[in-house]
């Protein structure tokens, strides 16, 4: 279980930071050349952010990993057994196939976190169940 927490810590951690440089760090940059009626010409360079560049489309594509590990976490961690444990196999699954697609632009930026992901749920606990109650050793309850 040590292994999954770290996995889910780093891929959250991660991808939380995907949000804040989507957010806060210049990724594009340009030139505007101009001329004025002298023909003299002021050329001016231009940088912007994901989010300024793509608008909130920006914003939304570099948070789905951040909900991605919000999702498998309370999966693994909340929830537990085989059924929650297949539902954060298909988050991990569908957040794999956009990185994939993504690979030449933000999806390498997302693959450290698809993997974490991967690993966090390859490394859960699934067969977590009731805890067994005392004195006895499969688990079923005494009494009425």
């Amino acid at each position: 279980m040590r292994t999954t927490r770290l996995a889910l810590g780093g891929a959250t951690l991660w991808s939380l930071a995907l949000v804040v440089v989507a957010l806060t760090v210049p990724v594009y940059s340009g030139e505007t050349t101009t001329s004025d009626s002298t023909g003299a010409t002021t050329t001016t360079a231009t940088s912007t952010t994901l989010v300024a560049e793509n608008g909130w489309w920006g914003l939304v594509v570099a948070g789905l990993p951040l909900v991605a590990c919000l999702v498998v976490g309370a999966l693994l961690l909340r929830t537990g057994g085989p059924a929650a444990r297949a539902v954060a196999v298909v988050v991990v699954a569908l957040l794999g196939v956009g990185t994939l697609l993504g690979l030449l632009s933000i999806g390498v930026f997302v693959l450290p976190v698809t993997v974490a992901l991967a690993v966090a749920v390859a490394s859960a606990d699934h067969s977590r169940g009731p805890a067994p109650v005392e004195g006895r050793t499969d688990g079923a309850q005494v009494g009425p």
